[in-house]
């Protein structure tokens, strides 16, 4: 009776422990991927992203936003914008190999991290991600289209991956600058370059990308400090408006002087003074009630 007793209470600790790790393997999978389309979160991306760049071996960053989503989510309501996120996850995991990992970063952007792959590898996939992300989606009954604008940066083994994720970034919104559905790798110029450009000192417009980014950098701070008050994000044109521009600066040429800066639309650059402006007198406020530090500002 001692030994059966024994068995019993040794058989219900060892089932209770089994399902301890599951549960806790479930929750571990929960925090590293995004409830709606199963690929990586961010936490994930950025650990799978420094072991490849620890593996002795090149990583291929990839960073893809879809072209068209909006109008698609506000016109067939947010459960269809939802069914097309997943089936663009979908898709894009049917691009990449075993070992690859495809992550959902924002609303409608994915980053891709590849290891050991080579720049001439990432325009293969690239090229492979416009063609499956431009074939028509069925929602509704009805057939829609978007497409993509992707950026490809490669890092040697070792590098920064903060600063691989920038890069992908940046030439990501080139290739929305260069009018979208296309793909920029990053220290390349846009294939089809906007004609429309603005003349500008190259060491000012570094210098003002600089100053832009800094101050993202503060706001982002204060904001996790929970001392920035309560404020409306600004139109997704706008926001996306900066970014092409920032992307923009980063390509140009590392010589000093006046260059050509390619601008995304025709009213880009009033759109962007507009912005700016207003940037500008809310982080003075900020400043002022010293929620914010600008003293890194020299210019």
């Amino acid at each position: 009776a001692a030994c059966i007793t024994s068995v019993m209470h040794w058989t219900i600790h060892e089932r209770a422990r089994a399902e301890e790790r599951i549960l806790l393997d479930r929750l571990s999978a929960l925090a590293q991927h995004d409830p709606l389309t199963g690929l990586a979160n961010r936490s994930l991306l950025h650990e799978r992203l420094e072991a490849a760049v620890s593996a002795e071996e090149s990583a291929l960053v990839i960073a893809v936003d879809i072209d068209g989503f909006k109008p698609v989510n506000d016109s067939h309501g947010h459960a269809a914008g939802d069914a097309l996120l997943v089936e663009i996850a979908r898709r894009l995991t049917t691009c990449i190999r075993t070992g690859d990992t495809a992550a959902r970063t924002g609303g409608d952007e994915f980053m891709l991290v590849l290891p050991g792959s080579s720049a001439e590898r990432g325009t293969t996939i690239a090229q492979r991600i416009l063609d499956e992300i431009a074939a028509p989606y069925a929602l509704d009954g009805k057939h829609v289209n978007v497409s993509a604008s992707i950026g490809i940066t490669v890092g040697p083994p070792h590098a920064d991956p903060r600063v691989l994720l920038e890069q992908a970034d940046a030439a990501m919104y080139s290739a929305k600058l260069s009018g979208r559905a296309t793909f920029v790798s990053y220290g390349k110029a846009p294939v089809g370059e906007s004609e429309r450009t603005l003349i500008i000192d190259a060491r000012t417009a570094r210098n003002w990308a600089a100053y832009t980014r800094n101050l993202r950098r503060q706001i982002s701070k204060a904001k996790d400090a929970g001392t920035l008050p309560p404020q409306t994000r600004g139109p997704e044109s706008i926001r996306r408006t900066l970014e092409s521009l920032l992307a923009a600066i980063d390509m140009l040429p590392q010589q000093p002087g006046l260059v050509p800066l390619s601008l995304p639309a025709a009213t880009a650059l009033e759109e962007f003074i507009f912005h700016h402006e207003l940037v500008q007198e809310w982080a003075r406020m900020l400043a002022a009630k010293n929620i914010l530090d600008l003293d890194w500002s020299d210019d």
